[in-house]
């Protein structure tokens, strides 16, 4: 709250028990809401998930025909190297329109053994990647 005061923003946040929280979110009454979001392994997941009309967490009513014909190319295009550019081309419609803000940060904390080394949490999964963790025991 005191960040956004900083910037002419006030704001008083009212913590939801979960279900009143889905209830308000999935109908669409709230004024302002915070939500973790995670692109997981494949942008797809973000991309379509938030603002295809036919998915069930597209929280902000988005229904733009123009970016529903891009996430649905680019869930179709076999090339990785065309569908990075279909990706990028529904990003910034995304952007431009501005139909939520995002604020990107971590409240998670990782707690290891002392003989765990190299462990390093990947922000969309963060039991993955491994590969480089080894014990010093």
């Amino acid at each position: 709250e005191a960040q956004l005061r900083k910037v002419g923003i006030n704001l008083t946040l009212k913590p939801l028990e979960l279900p009143e929280y889905l209830s308000r979110t999935r109908g669409n009454t709230y004024d302002f809401t915070l939500r973790p979001l995670v692109a997981g392994i494949d942008v797809d997941t973000f991309l379509y998930g938030s603002f295809h009309p036919n998915s069930g967490r597209n929280y902000n009513g988005v229904n733009d025909p123009r970016l529903t014909a891009l996430l649905d190319a680019q869930r179709a295009e076999p090339d990785p190297v065309k569908r990075r550019e279909r990706i990028r081309e529904a990003a910034r419609y995304i952007a431009e329109h501005a139909w939520g803000l995002v604020a990107h940060g971590s409240n998670g904390f990782v707690l290891t053994q002392p003989y765990v080394r190299d462990f390093r949490p990947h922000a969309g999964r963060r039991w993955l990647p491994v590969e480089a963790t080894w014990l010093d025991k």
